[in-house]
């Protein structure tokens, strides 16, 4: 997963692998803190780019949180 975020990869590619993690009994605090880790290295651009992908695989819905932050 890290390094499809590090290349820029669309975002069903990035849902795809972080559900396959998911799947291999990774947590979602494990899935984030690979976005936490490689955040210097890969550039927060990249990273922030990734969050929506990501966060469609451990069922956040981003919009919603936009919206009504105070239920998230």
């Amino acid at each position: 997963m890290a390094a499809l975020v590090a290349i820029g990869s669309p975002g069903v590619c990035l849902e795809w692998s972080a559900t396959r993690a998911l799947a291999q009994g990774a947590t979602d605090d494990e899935i984030t803190g690979v976005l936490l880790a490689i955040a210097p290295v890969a550039g927060l651009g990249r990273v922030a780019g990734a969050v929506p992908g990501i966060a469609a695989a451990l069922g956040y819905d981003v919009e919603a949180a936009l919206l009504e932050p105070d239920d998230y």
